[in-house]
């Protein structure tokens, strides 16, 4: 029987844990964990000052009288987003319950009041 074992050489990773927790916290932000707000009323719905709404959820069918993007990138009312043959919102097209809409939001204004179902807005940087 041998004895020979064979040597493997081995990389030792070097984990920058103040880094990695910044990438965390960048990924936390993206997602929304910055906050939420509950809205089941008309009228124009903002996030804090500095801070934009990353998702939209319907919890009931909603129209948006107003959405308003951060940049030309994002659908809105005003735009349909980069690209070729996109469209504008238009205060009659519907958002399903349980739809989530994502992107980077300044505002947007429901057309209806919601009653007990509404929408929550998640906010991120």
């Amino acid at each position: 029987m041998s004895t020979n074992k064979k040597t493997i050489p081995t990389r030792h990773q070097v984990i920058d844990r103040s880094l990695q927790q910044k990438q965390v916290d960048k990924a936390d932000v993206a997602l929304g964990q910055e906050g939420c707000v509950f809205v089941e009323t008309t009228g124009a719905v903002t996030p804090p000052t500095g801070k934009v709404f990353v998702a939209i959820s319907f919890l009931a069918d909603a129209k948006l009288s107003a959405l308003v993007a951060e940049s030309t990138k994002f659908l809105s009312t005003a735009a349909g987003g980069d690209g070729a043959g996109t469209d504008a919102l238009t205060a009659d097209n519907v958002f399903p319950k349980g739809f989530t809409l994502y992107g980077r939001f300044t505002s947007f204004t429901p057309n209806d009041a919601l009653g007990s179902s509404g929408i929550v807005a998640y906010v991120g940087d």
